[in-house]
């Protein structure tokens, strides 16, 4: 599984190619939506579960959750919710097992340094 956060939309427009991203991102959304960003434009506020946007098959083995545009605005979009932190956690949850290799990463900041640290 690829899960693509970047808001300019690297990853899934390579993999994807800029109509096929188009098509998915209006018919089954992106990573965005699965965050509640974008409620206000897509689906009547509806929000998806991850078995629709997930683009399966990307490349051989690899699945794919899209990013999308709207991402820069993420911050403001989620400034109240509550739980924000844990939103892609609950998400992608219930599909987690389907995955054989899983690498989490996360950046640890403090004033002097950011350090990468993995996991399965």
């Amino acid at each position: 599984m690829l899960i693509d956060l970047d808001p300019q939309t690297n990853v899934s427009i390579w993999a994807m190619g800029v109509d096929g991203w188009q098509k998915h991102a209006a018919k089954f959304g992106t990573v965005a939506n699965l965050l509640g960003a974008r409620e206000h434009a897509f689906a009547k506020g509806k929000v998806l579960k991850i078995e629709d946007v997930i683009f399966r098959g990307v490349l051989d083995g690899i699945d794919l959750i899209p990013s999308h545009l709207d991402f820069f605005t993420v911050d403001l979009d989620l400034v109240s919710a509550v739980n924000r932190e844990r939103r892609l956690e609950k998400s992608i949850k219930s599909i987690v097992d389907e995955y054989d290799n899983r690498l989490r990463l996360f950046a640890e900041l403090d004033d002097t340094d950011a350090k990468c640290t993995g996991g399965k």
